[in-house]
């Protein structure tokens, strides 16, 4: 069954006027009519097929020569489904195979009540991708379809030969993930830059801790069980993809990507925060990330020309392979003990021995390698960064820290005091402890790797809240 989508203005009513002129004109005007099909809207041919996951039908559009190599474009939430892909698929369809598809539940594919997790998504791409005869292929991903690229790659890593991700959402765990979005919809609202952020998130975040001791123990139960998901979900395609979102767990995923693989992020993106990005070059074997200043979450839109110049180049195979999986440059300069008392928004870098923080608001470590760090009364975001004591690595009392694609190492990786973490894509290894309370302290881990004698894993993923003397 063929399916015509409409994708651009209508132009008949202006380019109309010209079959009064000159027979030159009227050519032009017959070939318009060719080019965009009828009414005068740009149309791509799809087609409806079997979907064997979901049940129903699935929308499938080809573009391009079936001879070369394919590329496969998911997209993410929203209504454009995946004719958000129309303006780069454009632009590759000279160079490549071209396949989309409107996932179940969004665009002209089926409708129903599904269980619409990355992981089932995963599943049906599979099925297309053999039933289309296409592997091995280039797999990118937007938003969500980038989190369901990701699974897919962990899952069937010899499908693959490149993954893109782009402003892969729902990567870190759920409450790292609002907490982070809340200064920047205030910002939104007010139309100004916020000082004391970190304050805000800090009382952002203490709310959602009380939200989450009181949820359900098991919230999968509402993806298990249809008549429940019905209930709370109102059956709504997006409010179930976007809450199996929020649940997927990544940890020890990441690790079994084996292909080549480019993250693109918006510097700006307010869907998916760049942390993200930073966690995931730190833990993907062969990664490059790759930031567009000033860009936002529709990068693949907004900026389609440097998106599709950068995919290029990593799906040629162009760009240097010592570039995957660089570690972060360590900054200029060599520093003994350094301190912050009582000022806003410091920011530090390089090698420092000792840094001290007391009642500092919104600090930031970025790019460095420390010896020990001590934070007192202060917020504090870390990334890219090293921090090596050899008793304790980060002591804080009464704080809130934020540490991103990092590793903390000592005795003690962490001693806590009424202090808050944020952890993501963060490698702590504690010769006695990865963490210890000194007393109640709050733990969010995002896609952790830990090196503990009291943890018998080494990856970390999820909410923990610490009582004094407890230990991970």
């Amino acid at each position: 069954m063929l399916v015509t989508r409409s994708t651009g203005p209508h132009r008949v009513a202006d380019e109309s006027k010209t079959m009064t002129g000159t027979f030159p004109h009227f050519i032009r005007l017959c070939v318009l009519l060719w080019l965009t099909g009828p009414l005068g809207l740009a149309v791509a041919e799809g087609r409806l097929e079997p979907d064997p996951v979901f049940g129903g039908q699935v929308y499938v559009e080809e573009a391009g020569d079936p001879s070369k190599e394919t590329v496969v474009l998911v997209h993410g939430l929203g209504g454009g489904a995946s004719n958000d892909w129309q303006g780069v698929a454009q632009r590759l369809q000279s160079h490549y195979h071209v396949l989309t598809f409107d996932l179940p539940g969004f665009g002209h594919s089926s409708t129903g009540e599904g269980d619409y997790t990355p992981t089932r998504y995963a599943r049906l791409l599979r099925l297309l991708a053999k039933r289309h005869g296409i592997r091995p292929f280039h797999l990118v991903g937007h938003s969500m379809g980038g989190t369901i690229a990701l699974r897919y790659a962990a899952r069937y890593p010899d499908d693959l030969k490149t993954l893109t991700l782009v402003g892969a959402a729902g990567i870190l765990h759920r409450m790292a993930y609002t907490k982070s979005l809340a200064p920047l919809g205030l910002e939104q609202l007010s139309g100004h830059t916020l000082p004391g952020k970190g304050i805000i998130s800090d009382l952002v975040g203490v709310m959602l801790e009380r939200a989450e001791a009181q949820l359900p123990a098991d919230l999968g139960l509402l993806m298990e069980i249809p008549a429940l998901r019905q209930k709370v979900l109102k059956g709504n395609p997006s409010a179930i993809a976007g809450f199996a979102l929020a649940q997927e767990d990544f940890s020890e995923a990441l690790e079994r990507v084996t292909a080549p693989t480019l993250i693109v992020w918006g510097e700006l993106d307010q869907a998916a925060p760049l942390r993200t990005g930073y966690a995931l070059d730190s833990l993907i074997p062969r990664s490059l990330l790759e930031v567009i200043p000033g860009g936002g979450h529709m990068t693949i839109r907004d900026d389609a020309d440097r998106f599709v110049s950068l995919l290029r180049s990593h799906v040629d195979s162009t760009v240097d392979p010592a570039l995957y999986r660089q570690q972060p440059a360590i900054g200029a300069g060599s520093e003994g003990q350094l301190s912050c008392s009582g000022r806003y928004g410091q920011q530090y870098t390089g090698r420092i021995e000792r840094l001290v923080l007391d009642r500092c608001t919104d600090a930031v470590i970025r790019n460095a390698q420390i010896g020990a760090l001590e934070i007192t009364d202060s917020n504090v975001l870390i990334e890219n960064s090293t921090i090596t004591g050899g008793g304790t690595g980060i002591r804080s009392r009464g704080s809130t820290v934020y540490l991103t694609a990092g590793r903390v190492e000592g005795e003690v990786a962490i001693a806590a005091e009424a202090s808050r973490f944020d952890i993501a894509g963060t490698e702590l290894i504690g010769h006695r402890s990865a963490v210890e309370a000194v007393s109640d302290s709050s733990f969010i881990f995002s896609l952790g790797r830990i090196e503990s004698l009291d943890w018998p894993d080494d990856s970390i993923h999820g909410y923990w809240l610490l009582g004094s003397g407890k230990r991970l």
